[in-house]
């Protein structure tokens, strides 16, 4: 009944797919946690720009930086959102690439002549930073505990 290898492999298939029937939809709790992982690697990747102790080191560090903020939403994109969730996850996922761009044109700006005065502000502020943490908030005034991000 089964010397036919096609049809092996496709009952082969067939069962693979039925076992990943699974929901694309998370639980809150897994939600929550992706939620709290993804702002925390953000978190930590503009903590590691105010290590820098030169110019130069803090403009590489600011591109090194942005590709790490840029990894955290490509994977939070890419987790499941929790029911009624989707706007929000919409939400965070494009302010963390715009905060990526953001600290990347920035750095590269910065190393153009002309603009090295740029680093004489008493800091940086990026609309995409303030983005992040207005989602944040709105998530947890649904039941999504996570803390804003810090200032660096």
């Amino acid at each position: 009944m089964f010397r036919h290898p096609a049809f092996l492999v496709a009952l082969v298939l067939m069962a693979v797919v039925a076992g990943c029937g699974g929901s694309s939809t998370a639980s809150k709790s897994d939600y929550a946690a992706s939620v709290v992982n993804a702002r925390d690697r953000v978190d930590f990747a503009l903590a590691q720009i105010t290590q820098s102790k030169t110019k130069d080191e803090f403009l590489d560090q600011m591109v090194a930086s942005s590709e790490l903020i840029d990894d955290a939403a490509n994977d939070f994109e890419n987790a499941s959102s929790a029911k009624g969730f989707d706007d929000e996850s919409k939400k965070l996922a494009k302010a963390m690439h715009q905060l990526a761009v953001d600290l990347n044109a920035t750095a590269e700006q910065i190393r153009l002549p002309g603009y090295e005065g740029l680093l004489d502000a008493k800091g940086l502020n990026f609309d995409s930073w303030t983005a992040i943490n207005a989602t944040l908030a709105d998530l947890n005034e649904q039941g999504i505990k996570v803390s804003p991000l810090g200032r660096h």
